[in-house]
């Protein structure tokens, strides 16, 4: 943990990324522009050449680059809406059990 409170950020889209030390070859981040594969060496630095589109990773498995597609291109039409507390209508409380039990006597 202290390792990536250490890292600092760059500026643009893949700012976050371009110091982290974690990254691995075929990582794939998501930014403000996308989804991208880092193609780069496990190191301290990256560059943003290290990094290329969804769309031009040519070593994803076809079925896999459409679904990360569709799922970039979803988020991009879900709107970003800030969330609000809502307040959820809670149901009845249970009414109380009846136990049908007998007491016995203690003459019996």
């Amino acid at each position: 943990m202290a390792a990536i409170e250490a890292v600092k950020s760059g500026k643009g889209p893949l700012g976050p990324f371009l110091n982290d030390p974690t990254l691995r070859a075929g990582d794939i981040v998501m930014t403000t522009h996308g989804l991208m594969v880092f193609r780069g060496a496990a190191r301290h630095s990256h560059t943003e050449s290290e990094f290329v589109s969804i769309a031009n990773a040519s070593r994803l498995i076809e079925a896999k680059k459409k679904m990360l597609i569709s799922l970039q291109t979803a988020s991009r039409l879900t709107p970003q809406k800030p969330l609000r507390p809502r307040t959820l209508a809670l149901p009845a409380p249970a009414s109380e059990v009846v136990s049908s039990a007998k007491t016995q006597s203690d003459g019996n």
